[in-house]
């Protein structure tokens, strides 16, 4: 029988945004020797293959999100890593407003037998650029008219600095009362009951931040087409509802 070569089970960052000088974890499912596989990791972009080497214990304490999966992988097996410009600086090591894609290579070795792996095993991610507004939407399916009840969204570029935002930097025409508006991620969401068989303008001021200090060069705006609630016919209560002999025989119904 065969024991297996080395198979990753986490990779950070994935599919997201991040700074120029950012950490990249990746995690096994066996010890390893963290110089031997970054020997067969290739770090590239647009093509062009940049150098990389390992973090030192310092900058992993200092990232939260890298630290956190550190101490959540088994000992032994993983390592994080980051990428080198030609002066040996990393804060600006990455390409900006680009595509990396980090690929753990065929033939990459473990700590713990002679097999090496028989498949490349990768991932990508992007280094932000200017923040910008991507999208308004409020149905997973532009051709679906919204009802009253569904959320609606706005995207942008880069992911948003929570604690900068404010409510007071949405402008809703007409005005609705009571909408949840909060950011998560690179989204603004908005969730509540709207007005059926109407359109909504929404506009974020440009002084919405990213978490990498930069706002939007000037106010966005999404459109939001509603249409008709969906029919309903509902009632309080389960399948099954004994009515009060001693009161009036009376059940409601709503629609």
């Amino acid at each position: 029988f065969t024991t297996p070569p080395p198979t990753v089970q986490t990779m950070i960052p994935q599919n997201q945004v991040t700074a120029r000088n950012a950490l990249m974890f990746v995690s096994f499912d066996q010890e390893i020797n963290p110089e031997a596989v970054l020997a067969s990791i290739a770090v590239t972009s647009a093509g062009k293959r940049i150098p990389v080497r390992l973090a030192t214990e310092e900058e992993i304490a200092a990232d939260g999100t890298i630290s956190y999966y550190a101490k959540q992988a088994q000992p032994k097996r993983w390592l994080a890593f980051r990428a080198l410009n030609s002066d040996r600086l990393p804060d600006n090591a990455l390409p900006a407003d680009s595509a990396i894609s980090v690929n753990i290579q065929k033939g990459t070795p473990s700590a713990e037998g002679p097999i090496t792996t028989a498949k490349d095993q990768s991932y990508t991610f992007r280094t932000f650029g200017a923040m910008k507004f991507v999208r308004g939407w409020c149905n997973y399916d532009p051709k679906v008219t919204c009802s009253p009840a569904d959320a609606w969204y706005m995207q942008f570029s880069n992911p948003i600095d929570a604690a900068s935002f404010s409510k007071e930097m949405v402008k809703i025409e007409p005005p609705i009362e009571g909408l949840n508006i909060y950011p998560s991620g690179n989204y603004v969401y908005f969730q509540g009951l709207k007005k059926g068989r109407t359109t909504y303008k929404v506009t974020i001021a440009g002084g919405l931040k990213d978490n990498f200090g930069q706002t939007l060069s000037e106010p966005s705006s999404a459109t939001f087409k509603i249409g008709n609630a969906p029919t309903q016919l509902y009632s309080q209560g389960g399948t099954m509802v004994v009515l009060d002999p001693n009161s009036k025989p009376a059940y409601s119904f709503f629609s």
